[in-house]
């Protein structure tokens, strides 16, 4: 689709070349949850699969990042995807960029895989650059930033204010309380059960189609597309979260 969407825009006007752009971010944003179910899977060849859809969407790194830090970290002041209360979404998003690709500059130990991070995204947008002109660069680098922002939004809205408490020096381990589910069908069929996210972290190898709710844990109000809508609103989000947070730790919901 990238390929197509490219040469489409080289003919059209910006305005048309923007909207072109948009929209591919938009579906980028449905990509990474296939992503990031392929990236969790024990197979090679699925986790190769993995990079080569998180190059297309300028990510690849997060490949190993989602793993080695946020599932190790999640619900901690450590994790860069984890929102704490009251923090708003355009912070979170500078954080969670920031510091998870800083992070994997002194995680991973490879110099090969750290360049193929720069490299593989690289390679593809001169490569558009070359064969269908500075219109196509600017598409993929368009569509990249709004999947990303997508993928923050996402992030952000899963975990938001539910924090492991310190028992003897040490983090808790991550339970039901520690993940905002969303118990919703039909997002449910299109993001392969990604808004089923307490189960998730309680068993990141189980495939997606055996994921259930947590009727018992933290719930959100609304499918996750309302809710990325309402995280861009900062004001709005803490006055819909923070309540259900208050509601949470007086444990009548």
């Amino acid at each position: 689709m990238l390929p197509l969407s490219c040469a489409a825009a080289a003919a059209q006007p910006l305005l048309a070349t923007i909207t072109i752009g948009v929209g591919l971010g938009m579906y980028g944003a449905s990509q990474f949850a296939v992503a990031h179910e392929l990236l969790h899977n024990p197979l090679p060849k699925d986790r190769s699969l993995s990079w080569l859809l998180l190059v297309y969407l300028f990510y690849p790194h997060y490949e190993r990042s989602h793993r080695l830090i946020h599932h190790v970290r999640v619900g901690t002041p450590e994790d860069p995807s984890t929102a704490r209360r009251g923090q708003g979404f355009y912070n979170f998003f500078v954080r969670s960029v920031v510091e998870n690709w800083t992070e994997m500059q002194k995680i991973e130990e490879s110099a090969l895989v750290r360049a193929s991070w720069i490299a593989g995204p690289s390679l593809l947008g001169l490569s558009l650059l070359a064969a269908l002109g500075p219109k196509a660069l600017g598409v993929y680098l368009l569509a990249s930033f709004v999947s990303v922002l997508s993928l923050e939004l996402v992030n952000y809205i899963e975990h938001y204010g539910l924090m492991r408490k310190k028992v003897n020096g040490k983090y808790e381990q991550v339970g039901k309380a520690h993940s905002w589910n969303a118990d919703f069908f039909w997002t449910n069929m299109h993001i392969i059960n990604l808004q089923l996210h307490g189960d998730h972290h309680l068993h990141a190898l189980k495939p997606y189609q055996r994921l259930e709710n947590f009727e018992d844990g933290p719930q959100l109000p609304a499918p996750y597309p309302v809710m990325m809508l309402l995280a861009l609103v900062p004001a709005l989000w803490f006055r819909v979260m923070d309540a259900r947070l208050d509601r949470l730790e007086a444990g009548t919901s």
